[in-house]
């Protein structure tokens, strides 16, 4: 097994790129939340804001929710109040998706039972082409329905509320 190491990307005009200039960090804490709706709800503590250290850097976003569902799931990364998506398009008939949910899944083995615990991995490269110096808010938000009902969403916990868990959300701003 080989090993590649390197501290940072160099382009040819001498100028380094992908090196992490800082990071953010938040944790829900052991709190619990359930949503009954199929629109998008932002999530307890699954919030942070970043200050942008360079012109036009790039974010990593890196999310890992505990949750628990009744049928259909779906979560949406938002920035500043607005999904960074306009809209989940296609032929999914996950309820409530105007207002860009980026992620859906279906993940219960009796059927539509929320007593099963998820952890339920995000990760998203985001863009905004902000200048340094301007506040950058990141949250979750979640939701659960199907083809126009409405479903539950446990937060860090399930249906009989007694696995309770936390989550965690951060963010790192990349140079380019």
């Amino acid at each position: 097994m080989s090993t590649v190491r390197f501290d940072q990307w160099q382009n040819n005009d001498g100028l380094t790129y992908g090196t992490v200039l800082q990071g953010q960090f938040a944790t829900s804490g052991f709190v619990n939340q359930t949503i009954v709706s199929s629109i998008l709800q932002p999530l307890s503590g699954m919030e942070v804001t970043i200050v942008p250290l360079n012109n036009n850097s790039r974010f990593l976003i890196t999310a890992m929710i505990t949750a628990s569902w009744t049928y259909v799931a779906s979560a949406a990364l938002f920035r500043n109040g607005l999904s960074v998506v306009s809209r989940n398009s296609g032929t999914n008939r996950q309820t409530g998706n105007t207002g860009g949910a980026m992620w859906t899944t279906y993940r219960s083995m009796l059927g539509t039972s929320g007593s099963n615990v998820h952890t339920w991995p995000i990760t998203y490269l985001d863009s905004p082409g902000l200048a340094a110096g301007s506040p950058i808010r990141y949250q979750i938000y979640a939701n659960a329905g199907w083809d126009g009902g409405t479903n539950t969403f446990y937060f860090n916990n399930r249906n009989s509320q007694d696995m309770l868990g936390s989550s965690t959300i951060s963010v790192w701003e990349i140079q380019t």
